[in-house]
């Protein structure tokens, strides 16, 4: 397959410290391109976190917020069937289809 050229900009001391990261790793930054896009294509999706350490703190604060809710519901319904009197009939409608 032929080979296409590539290209992005982007500001010199980014570009400065990146290559001091992959030079120290013996490649340079084409070849760091190359191993992205080629990573990417065969991985199906992007092999680096694109998200910031606060979005995914946010996120997992999202995640333990929604299993708190489903923790308090569990509770709630836990502490109604604990109200029921199980001598009373009136307390046992609907039950019965448990």
């Amino acid at each position: 397959m032929p080979a296409v050229q590539v290209s992005a900009r982007i500001d010199s001391e980014t570009k400065l410290r990146a290559q001091e990261v992959f030079e120290r790793q013996g490649i340079d930054i084409p070849t760091a391109i190359k191993i992205l896009i080629t990573k990417t294509a065969n991985e199906q999706e992007v092999p680096i976190s694109l998200s910031s350490p606060r979005a995914q703190k946010s996120q997992a604060r999202s995640e333990v917020e929604r299993e708190i809710g489903k923790l308090l519901e569990a509770k709630r319904a836990i502490e109604e069937i604990h109200k029921i009197d199980f001598s009373n009939e009136e307390d046992l409608e609907g039950w019965d289809e448990w």
